[in-house]
């Protein structure tokens, strides 16, 4: 079982940093998807959200400094995988 603060912890962490802005700042949509990968994450689901925020990152094609947010969560979800099975 992941201990459930750092499992909130990277879950917030990961949706702020794949954002690259304020969860304050999104709109209602934006803060609904985040919301959901958060969900996701505490589900045990981190592999989906990781792989998804890099191929949302790619369809859209996000800016420089969006995919360096982007990249930036994903890696750390990787790094804390073994903190999030």
């Amino acid at each position: 079982m992941r201990p459930p603060r750092l499992a909130t912890v990277s879950a917030a962490h990961s949706a702020e940093a794949a954002g690259a802005v304020g969860l304050e700042s999104l709109p209602d949509n934006g803060r609904a998807w985040v919301r959901d990968q958060a969900r996701k994450i505490l589900e045990g689901r981190h592999r989906d959200v990781r792989s998804g925020i890099r191929r949302r990152a790619s369809t859209i094609g996000y800016s420089n400094a969006e995919r360096t947010g982007a990249d930036e969560c994903a890696r750390y979800l990787g790094n804390k995988q073994d903190y999030l099975d």
